[in-house]
C-alpha cells in the first residue's frame, strides 16, 4: 500500500484505500457515516442507566479478566495508589472511552490502556492521578504548543460539534536551529499536545458524545516546514490511537497539486479506522466545512 502512495498518482491511491474501507463496510453503515459527517446525524447510542451500567461493568471485567497483564502497564501500576486508582476507575473517566468507541466495551477497553500508557510515559505517574493541565508543560513546550499548530476553534459547526484545526509540518513543534529536539522528542510533544487538547474538549458530555471535527490544513506557505519523511508523516496521524475523542469527521484541506497529493496519500495510511471518515478539499484553501 505504501508503494501505491509513492507512485506517480498518489491521489489515486488515496481514492483506492477510501473506496476499499468504505465497501468493507455495509450500505446502512456507509449512509450513516456520510450522515455524521455532514452533521445530519450523530451515531452515539441513547444513553440509558441500563445501557450505562452494563457498559461500565463488561469494560471493567475486560480491562481486568481478559486483557493480558503484558497489555496494560500503566493500568496495573495506577492500580497500587489510591489516587490513581481512584481516578482510572471513576465513571468519568471510563465513560470517556465507551463514547469515544460508540459503547462497543472491547474498543473502549483498549484504547483507555492505550491512553494510560502514553499518559504514564508522556507526562508521568501524576497524570493518572488528575486530569493533564497546561501546567504539566514546561516553559519551552509552552512556547512551541503557543505557535499554534494545533488550534481548537471558538465556534462550533452548525449541528454543536467542536472543531479542532491542525496545520501539519516537521518543523513546526520544534524551534529552528535546535538540534537537541530529536526526532523522537518532537513526536513525543505532538503527541502530549494532541493528549492535552482531546482531554480537555472532552470535558463535556455532549463532545464527548458527538465527538470533533478535525480539519488538517496544508498551506503551501507552510511547505518549507513540511516533512518529507513518510514514517514521521504516518506517526503523526497514528495519535488518533490514543484521543480521548472520536473523529467524526476529518476534513483534509490542501492545494491541488502532486506534492500535496503525495502527502494526503501518505496522511491515510496512518488514519486507521478514521480513514472512513476522511473527506478531501483541493484548490485554493478557505474554510468550507459544513
Amino acid at each position: 500500500m505504501l508503494s501505491e502512495a509513492t507512485g506517480a498518482d498518489p491521489g489515486t491511491a488515496f481514492d483506492n484505500l477510501l473506496s476499499e474501507k468504505l465497501l468493507q463496510l455495509s450500505v446502512t453503515d456507509r449512509n450513516n457515516i456520510q450522515e455524521e459527517i455532514h452533521g445530519v446525524k450523530c451515531l452515539a447510542p441513547e444513553e440509558t442507566p441500563q445501557l450505562i451500567e452494563e457498559s461500565l461493568r463488561k469494560l471493567a471485567n475486560e480491562i481486568d479478566n481478559v486483557i493480558p497483564d503484558s497489555q496494560k502497564r500503566a493500568y496495573l501500576r495506577s492500580q497500587q495508589r489510591t489516587a490513581s486508582a481512584a481516578f482510572v476507575n471513576s465513571r468519568d473517566f471510563r465513560l470517556r472511552f465507551l463514547r469515544c468507541e460508540l459503547f462497543d466495551y472491547r474498543k473502549a477497553a483498549q484504547r483507555m490502556l492505550r491512553v494510560c500508557d502514553s499518559l504514564l510515559d508522556l507526562f508521568g505517574t501524576y497524570a493518572l492521578e488528575r486530569p493533564i493541565k497546561l501546567a504539566d508543560f514546561t516553559n519551552a513546550e509552552l512556547k512551541i504548543l503557543r505557535k499554534g499548530r494545533v488550534q481548537p476553534l471558538p465556534f462550533r459547526d452548525r449541528c454543536g460539534r467542536r472543531i479542532c484545526i491542525l496545520f501539519p509540518g516537521a518543523e513546526s513543534l520544534k524551534e529552528k536551529g535546535d538540534e537537541n529536539n530529536t526526532r523522537d522528542q518532537t513526536r513525543e510533544l505532538q503527541r502530549k499536545i494532541f493528549l492535552y487538547y482531546t482531554s480537555v474538549l472532552g470535558a463535556e458530555i455532549d463532545t464527548q458524545r458527538r465527538g470533533i471535527v478535525f480539519i488538517i490544513w496544508f498551506d503551501a506557505m507552510l511547505a518549507d516546514g513540511i516533512s518529507r519523511d513518510i514514517k514521521r508523516i504516518q506517526s503523526n496521524m497514528k495519535s488518533h490511537q490514543v484521543s480521548m475523542l472520536r473523529g467524526s469527521a476529518v476534513h483534509i484541506l490542501s492545494p491541488d497539486t502532486p506534492f500535496y497529493r503525495l502527502k494526503r496519500s501518505i496522511l491515510s495510511l496512518g488514519a486507521g479506522q478514521w480513514v472512513s471518515r476522511l473527506r478531501i478539499h483541493l484548490g485554493e484553501l478557505f474554510l468550507c466545512i459544513s
